[in-house]
């Protein structure tokens, strides 16, 4: 599935960074990964890749977009992982984030 950004689409971190208001820049970008989390939960795209292919990719394609604007809105803050989840999204390639401890 092709996928494409929105640029219409992102979190605007840049006015909070710029003010040093580093705590809302995060609940910002907060907000929007839990609003991700809940998609995926109440759509799960799991079982709708078996009963419809239409819904599945229109699902699966906003959860990228969320993706795309998440790591993009991470930079400032996490440089590698926002230019690694970038990478991932570009390339397909799945690839380690963030390593466990223990």
């Amino acid at each position: 599935m092709p996928f494409t950004p929105q640029v219409d689409d992102r979190i605007d971190v840049t006015a909070d960074v710029e003010k040093m208001e580093m705590k809302s820049a995060m609940e910002h970008i907060w907000t929007r990964v839990h609003a991700a989390n809940k998609k995926i939960e109440d759509t799960k795209p799991w079982e709708l890749r078996k009963t419809d292919a239409e819904a599945y990719t229109t699902i699966m394609t906003a959860l990228l977009q969320d993706l795309h604007v998440v790591g993009e809105s991470l930079a400032p803050f996490l440089p590698e992982t926002a230019a690694k989840i970038q990478h991932a999204i570009t390339t397909r390639e799945r690839s380690i984030l963030f390593q466990r401890i223990g």
